[in-house]
């Protein structure tokens, strides 16, 4: 860590005091604040105004953090008029986003919506990733929290497409966790699911972060809401587990609230207060005033379910007073929904409906499909008690409708249980019979006793009603083993123990353990009174004479039941497997993604379904499936696929094939085929499987970027071409030192703007793997000679001492991409000069290591400049990542030149680093094999050196070209070396003068009007004439890659010059290609 030293003043010892301050701030904020507060003095003291604005701004986030609202808001508006003075948008934006969330702790909702529109209309045009990204986070999670739901996916799935371009692979994790949950809030649980698949692979391997166990957290909740609750709290329990969610207390509390609520569904009431009341201290602590309300609420109805209606309303208040203070409507309803069904628990059925009715109006305004389905369900319950069962069957089919939609296994099988005790009170017993059943099924399959007692007492009270007193008794049995399952461990004890593990006076719970003990046991012994009140008059409805029979029946009972647990058992896994099929078709089909199987002894394929709905085979017979498939399959990619299934069938090993599928009407489709071999024990191949995934929007995104790309560079460097052409022009004119200063300007910084490009595309075709490379013999000592001249004049201008050192040990030819070395080396002395303003800059290379075949070399440019903090350094590779907001705005760039370099040299198997110490400078290391050669052809690397008169006279060219700029541009340089032009303002015109004209050859654009470059040139390539159709023919373009140059070799050109030119390059193109 930077020292501070007593001799340090002025600037210098502000800065120190800065960083000091910043980096304590993840250790100890109270020294971080002690630095900062003397930062601030020292920059008054300096009048140095961003130093000030930094100590500000370190000040504020202090008191944040202390929750002291008032003065962080004070010193940050202090930060704020500063950095508005200075034009500082980014720095203000970023502290408006500190106010907002500021207000939203406190709370006050609207004050924050404005902190953030402010912030957001400050970044609206600034590029600074980072800072864009957490300020629209923050705002869409206000969104979520205000149930703007459609606003906050927006902003998120912007985000997304954001965080892919910057290549931002844990934002992106983030970010599709963020949608999971906004699908989940709406109830659509299976693209939730999908949206969590997609995350997975992006989150980090072997270590736990916040994102992480937000995803587990998630997951288990979509588990959770789709009836999976044995999944469900296995997850949670294992994760809870984890050391590390210690650090990441807000998550560990929604995972306990998310236990209790599984546990108490299962009937385990001690063991979901246990989990409530740790997720109540820690929202207490952490001052999160909506979880800790809506953490009341659950605690409340587990008082409900414990018949203690004193602790239920108690809750219900405290958790009714947050919410009207936050105005958070979800927590309205739910507070209110609760107090009805303790009303309807009452036979308080005229207070208990407009409860219901109240909290179903906010479920509707918030569009909460589970919340409304929950509503409807508690209204039938209240119709049915007061005697309205019409009323009450008409809102229990209306809840048991939203269940079944949003596939929820524990709230389907309450809605059974609710149709078919109304279906009894109307003596259709048939059809409660039918949902007793269904209701019973799902009770197993979730584990979910207390659903078990409640359908055990329903068959018991149907065959009561029907005379069928023996098999009334044996229901009768089974819901009190049920019931006794829900005490048999002392729940009343259990929970008064609980109670008493925790800060009682945190949740005002003031009444004592012993007193709270026996209350509890009382409501033990209420809770089981209705049961065996039945117990008591079945049994005296039942003859002396069954007596007998159920005595015989108790002993078969016993006997019976490991055969029944095994069979329950058995439909719980059938259940949970039928599920998680269903699960995993859905995914498969909102991933588009199919699998398959082929066995190679009866060469049989199977399909999934989403395989099918790919190839639209849905009807195919499975024995003609697999020619079916041949002749989807595009001709051209036949023997790709053959070859890759071949070669793994043989050697075992697995294979990627990309191809297209065709249809009838025309349409093409792009599928992914992946595959595998599938092996007995000894290893023999016996089939093969693998997917295949419809990649065709992805394809169709990549051409529509390919295409904008190159329309892009034709758009930017055709009128750079002009700019550049035109200064070339004006630089041999006589002209005065100011006017060759302003040209040199103009020049300069068009070939600027030409760098930028260049570096954007060169991205794009990394990022895309289209970047191929190279493999040509050169000679290193020429090609670094020829770099370092480069840069001679630009270090001179900066009175820099530029140094290169070469080794002469390397004295063979290499074999290599000679130009993507010169491109890398080139960016690294530009860098080094740029960032210098005073001292020297050393360009090096040596051998490390060296074989009969092979060497390693290594490249360093080493500056004296302003260096890079180390806690930087890992960040000035990523893209369009820069040392900080300032470098850019002091030097320029795009940040991306490293980014670029950095993927230049891995893709060959080189490595690339930095050391680098802030006011020292920084020193790049390069190292690169490559293979010795003893060859090295004609004109690789051209001898700058050697320079000679450029005259064409006595050639003839037509110039087909439709910007006029360029024109201008190119007819000048043509008339200076005397040369004879003609001028076609697109290809049509170009081929009419052909027919008529000889020329000596043509400079044709490639994107024209009416007849493009490309076009004009085949149609010329079919001349009879020998001579017209074998002109040399010069592409004259805005694409600079080697692979372009090779499609126009391909397309009939003989050459290609890209734009922006050099009048050096054009001449020695068209001398080459002419015999003037």
């Amino acid at each position: 860590m930077k020292q501070l030293l007593p001799r340090q003043f002025g600037v210098t010892r502000l800065n120190t005091l800065l960083d000091l301050a910043y980096q304590l701030y993840g250790y100890s904020i109270d020294d971080a604040h002690r630095y900062a507060l003397e930062a601030l003095k020292e920059a008054k003291k300096n009048k140095h105004k961003p130093g000030e604005k930094h100590a500000l701004t370190l000040i504020g986030e202090y008191y944040y953090n202390l929750s002291d609202t008032k003065k962080a808001r004070e010193f940050l508006r202090q930060a704020d008029q500063i950095s508005l003075k200075d034009g500082g948008k980014l720095y203000t934006a970023y502290n408006y986003v500190i106010v907002a969330n500021i207000y939203l702790g406190e709370p006050n909702i609207d004050s924050a919506k404005v902190y953030f529109q402010k912030a957001l209309k400050l970044l609206e045009y600034e590029n600074k990733y980072e800072i864009k990204y957490y300020s629209y986070f923050c705002y869409a999670s206000l969104l979520f929290d205000q149930n703007q739901l459609d606003d906050s996916k927006k902003i998120l799935e912007d985000l997304y497409a954001s965080a892919v371009i910057n290549n931002a692979t844990t934002n992106q994790a983030e970010l599709l966790i963020e949608l999971a949950a906004i699908e989940n809030k709406k109830d659509e649980y299976k693209k939730a699911y999908a949206y969590l698949m997609q995350a997975e692979p992006l989150l980090p391997k072997n270590t736990y972060s916040y994102v992480k166990f937000s995803y587990l957290y998630h997951l288990a909740n979509i588990e959770f809401n789709m009836g999976n609750n044995a999944a469900a709290i296995t997850q949670l329990k294992t994760v809870l587990s984890i050391k590390e969610i210690e650090q990441y207390q807000d998550i560990k509390a929604d995972m306990n609230i998310l236990a209790g609520k599984i546990y108490l569904d299962r009937g385990g009431l001690h063991q979901a207060l246990k989990y409530y009341l740790e997720a109540v201290a820690i929202y207490e602590r952490l001052g999160l005033r909506r979880d800790l309300g809506r953490a009341y609420c659950d605690v409340a109805w587990l008082y409900f379910k414990q018949y203690n209606d004193q602790e239920c309303v108690n809750f219900v208040n405290k958790a009714l007073d947050i919410a009207t203070a936050i105005h958070d409507d979800y927590g309205i309803a739910r507070a209110h929904s609760i107090l009805g069904s303790l009303y309807t628990a009452q036979g308080k059925y005229e207070k208990a409906i407009p409860e219901h009715e109240y909290a179903l109006g906010i479920r509707q305004r918030l569009q909460s499909r589970s919340g409304i389905a929950d509503a409807y369900y508690n209204l039938g319950s209240a119709y049915e008690k007061s005697g309205q069962i019409d009323r009450a069957i008409s809102y229990a089919n209306k809840s048991m409708k939203i269940d079944k939609e949003l596939g929820n296994v524990v709230n389907i099988g309450l809605g059974y249980k609710k149709i078919a005790s109304l279906s009894i009170l109307k003596k259709d017993y048939d059809t409660a019979k039918t949902f007793l059943y269904k209701a019973m099924e799902l009770a197993n399959q979730a584990a979910l006793t207390e659903l078990k007692r409640d359908v055990n007492l329903l068959f018991a009270k149907l065959h009561k009603n029907t005379g069928d007193l023996q098999t009334a008794n044996e229901y009768l049995y089974a819901a009190i083993d049920a019931n006794d399952s829900l005490y048999n461990i002392g729940s009343a004890e259990k929970i008064a123990e609980i109670r008493g593990l925790f800060d009682l006076e945190n949740i005002e719970l003031k009444s004592k353990q012993r007193e709270l003990a026996l209350i509890l046991k009382q409501i033990e012994i209420d809770s089981q009174r209705n049961y065996y009140t039945m117990v008591v008059i079945i049994l005296i409805l039942v003859s002396i004479s069954l007596i007998v029979g159920a005595f015989l029946y108790n002993i078969i009972r016993k006997s019976n039941i490991k055969l029944r647990k095994e069979i329950a058992e058995r439909n719980n896994a059938e259940a949970q497997t039928l599920q998680s099929q269903v699960l995993y078709e859905e995914a498969q089909a909102i991933a588009k993604v199919g699998n398959w199987e082929y066995n190679l002894s009866s060469s049989e394929l199977h399909w999934s379904k989403e395989t099918y709905r790919i190839f639209e085979l849905e009807d195919c017979p499975n024995a003609e499936l697999y020619g079916a498939w041949r002749e989807k399959c595009h001709p051209a990619d036949q023997t790709i696929l053959d070859e890759a299934i071949q070669n793994t069938i043989h050697s075992g090993e697995p294979f990627y094939v990309e191809h297209r599928a065709v249809f009838k009407d025309g349409r093409v489709k792009y599928i992914a085929c992946i595959g595998e071999a599938i092996k007995n024990g000894d290893g023999q191949i016996l089939g093969l499987k693998g997917t295949d995934q419809d990649i065709t929007a992805q394809k169709q995104a990549a051409i529509a970027k390919s295409e904008f790309l190159s329309s892009m560079s034709h758009e930017i460097r055709t009128p750079i071409n002009g700019v550049i052409g035109i200064a070339n022009l004006l630089m041999e004119e006589q002209l005065s030192p100011t006017q060759r200063e302003y040209v040199d300007t103009l020049k300069f910084s068009a070939q600027h703007l030409s760098s930028i490009v260049s570096d954007i595309l060169d991205f794009s075709k990394i990022e895309s793997g289209k970047l191929v490379f190279e493999r040509i013999p050169f000679n290193l000592a020429k090609v670094t000679t020829h770099v370092f001249r480069l840069f001679e004049n630009s270090a001179k201008d900066k009175s820099i001492n530029l140094t290169f050192i070469p080794d002469p040990r390397i004295k063979h030819l290499l074999t290599g991409d000679y130009v993507r070395l010169s491109q890398v080396l080139s960016n690294l002395l530009s860098n080094a000069i740029k960032f210098t303003d005073r001292g020297s800059v050393i360009f090096a290379y040596t051998r490390r290591e060296e074989t009969e075949s092979s060497v390693w070399v290594k490249f360093t440019v080493k500056d004296t400049g302003v260096g890079i903090a180390e806690q930087q350094i890992e960040q000035i590779f990523d893209n369009f990542a820069q040392a900080d907001v300032s470098t850019s705005r002091k030097y320029g760039g795009t940040g991306l030149g490293l980014t670029i370099s950095k993927k230049l040299i891995e893709q060959q198997g080189g490595t690339i680093s930095v050391d680098s110490t802030v006011g020292q400078g920084s020193t790049f290391s390069v190292e690169m094999k490559y293979e010795k050669q003893d060859i090295l052809p004609v004109s690789i690397v051209p001898n700058a050196s050697l320079k000679q008169p450029m005259n064409l006279h006595g050639t003839h060219f037509l110039i087909a070209e439709d910007n006029s700029v360029n024109v201008l541009v190119l007819t000048a340089i043509l008339k200076k070396w005397e040369a004879k032009y003609t001028v076609a303002q697109d290809g049509q015109e170009a081929i009419d003068f052909m027919k008529k004209n000889d020329f000596d050859a043509i400079i044709m654009d490639i994107q024209m009007p009416n007849v493009d470059g490309k076009e004009a040139t085949q149609v010329i390539r079919q001349f009879t004439d020998d001579r017209k159709r074998n002109i040399p023919i010069i592409a004259f373009t805005a694409e600079a890659s080697i692979e372009f140059h090779q499609e126009y070799l391909n397309c009939g050109f003989n050459d290609s010059i890209t734009k922006p030119f050099k009048p050096e390059q054009l001449y020695n193109i068209l001398k080459k290609n002419t015999n003037p």
